[in-house]
């Protein structure tokens, strides 16, 4: 047997005002956050592509990622999925995969993402990507996020760092 939240208030007045009404305007995009705050964004921290003047889409061209470097910019580098590597000679080409399908062709120094992460390695199963965090007034840099995207996501994690081989073999 199931009770009403409203039976258990201690007088009418609280009873009332347990249950919200919805009105459209709760549910209306509200850019600038001062009526309709996107809770599951930082109003402490200004984040890149989120703002109430920038509007555009697209990551904006910048020294370190000129527009024609720039891969696949209207997706968030995390949503890209590795699909395949192609190795002609010493340069290795990687084939990301955006949400809606498209396959996207990458080299070394390439741009990913709004948030621009230059892909630094092209390995034999895997593709790694630093993205820069935008520096804050009057805190030190940040190091950058470090995403490495496996081919085979499936199997063990690559450590691209680790030259040993692999584990030692039992009994050394």
């Amino acid at each position: 047997a199931y009770t009403q939240v409203e039976a258990l208030a201690a007088d009418e007045k609280e009873a009332k005002s347990l249950r919200h009404q919805f009105r459209e305007t709760d549910f209306q995009v509200d850019p600038t956050g001062t009526v309709n705050r996107d809770p599951f964004r930082s109003y402490v921290i200004n984040q890149p592509g989120v703002s109430s003047t920038d509007t555009t889409l697209t990551a904006q061209p910048t020294e370190l990622c000129p527009a024609k470097k720039q891969i696949a910019n209207t997706y968030m580098a995390r949503e890209l999925k590795l699909v395949g590597i192609v190795a002609r000679g010493t340069e290795r080409t990687a084939l990301f995969s955006d949400t809606a399908q498209k396959g996207h062709l990458v080299k070394r120094n390439d741009c990913i993402g709004k948030e621009k992460g230059r892909v630094v390695e092209i390995g034999a199963a895997y593709a790694k990507a630093e993205i820069s965090a935008d520096p804050l007034p009057g805190q030190p840099p940040r190091p950058p996020d470090i995403i490495i995207y496996q081919l085979y996501p499936e199997q063990l994690p690559i450590n691209p760092d680790d030259t040993s081989g692999g584990p030692a073999p039992k009994g050394s």
